[in-house]
């Protein structure tokens, strides 16, 4: 199987979890930026073909996600998974500024230390990010680009959403 098999299954499964839709042509077509969006957010999915240890972000896409944000004035999310494409084994990255003050004054961070760099990848063990959850912390903090970024799971920020909503 394809790398497009594997990407077309997560934007599906990730697009149905969230009651968002898949963007058709997604990537191919510049009007059409974003591989599945809501009615307020725009979302890219990252996945793999093999199942890895850990997960990544990387800052060219996420500039191109925001930039295609902004443009279609909608919040960039970037979702990625370690290659299982299970809804409880994907991971999200928003801006922090985007999160709800209730959430932000909680205290259920976990500030990573990016030890002062401005990788170009972020690349998050994916244990270490289970235990974070496992231990009531349900959003990791780190800077990114010019950017703080809070990391979560799908299933956290799809309560964020469903929070919005109501």
């Amino acid at each position: 199987m394809d790398n497009k098999y594997f990407s077309n299954r997560q934007e599906q499964t990730v697009a149905n979890y969230l009651g968002w839709r898949v963007v058709r042509g997604s990537g191919a077509r510049p009007m059409h930026p974003g591989d599945i969006e809501g009615s307020d957010w725009i979302g890219e999915c990252k996945t793999h073909t093999k199942l890895k240890s850990k997960v990544a972000f990387n800052q060219a896409v996420w500039a191109k996600l925001c930039n295609e944000a902004t443009s279609k004035m909608k919040k960039p999310v970037l979702i990625v998974d370690s290659g299982t494409q299970r809804v409880d084994d994907t991971w999200v990255m928003v801006p922090t500024k985007l999160l709800p003050v209730e959430l932000l004054n909680s205290g259920g961070f976990v500030d990573i230390d990016d030890k002062g760099k401005c990788p170009t990848t972020l690349s998050l063990d994916v244990n270490t990010l289970r235990a974070n959850t496992d231990q009531g912390k349900i959003l990791n903090r780190v800077g990114f680009g010019n950017m703080p970024v809070s990391i979560m799971t799908l299933m956290t920020f799809n309560s964020i959403l469903r929070c919005e909503v109501d």
